[in-house]
């Protein structure tokens, strides 16, 4: 047998009994999740793939003129939220964004500001151009959450 193949087998015997080809595990869907640690720059990566469930207080409905939307949020519903007690009155960018699927629009567009709501997803991380960034006078990438479900709290 050849030499490579052999160290080859070894390689890839050794890997699985030490779990060095394994994929990280996901915690289950319906762990909460503080919606500002969901958000926060350090964390998107680790909750891209993992779906969590998160708590946080609605803002307003859709994006400024200018602030670009990514492919993946332009048929969903886009609405602004925050960490829960956080709320402010910054007209700028008053929250982050949240992409809902349209099927949810009866639970979505009764909101109203400071209310309560659960959701579960995902975050997304998109790039932007320099060109875009400057333009919008944001960084170089916007984060997102895109929501699979909603739920009000009373």
């Amino acid at each position: 047998m050849n030499k490579f193949v052999l160290s080859l087998l070894v390689c890839i015997t050794m890997g699985s009994s030490f779990n060095v080809f394994a994929k990280k595990a996901c915690q289950d869907p319906s762990t909460m999740v503080p919606f500002g640690q969901v958000m926060n720059p350090a964390f998107v990566k680790k909750f891209k793939k993992c779906p969590v469930t998160t708590e946080a207080e609605f803002v307003t409905f859709g994006v400024l003129p200018g602030v670009p939307i990514p492919g993946k949020m332009k048929k969903k519903i886009i609405i602004q939220a925050v960490q829960p007690g956080t709320l402010t009155n910054n007209t700028l960018m008053p929250g982050y964004l949240v992409g809902l699927p349209k099927k949810l629009s009866d639970q979505v567009f009764n909101l109203k500001k400071g209310q309560k709501i659960k959701l579960r997803g995902v975050t997304y991380q998109w790039g932007l151009t320099a060109f875009a960034a400057a333009m919008s006078g944001h960084h170089n990438t916007l984060h997102y959450f895109l929501a699979s479900s909603v739920e009000v709290i009373e």
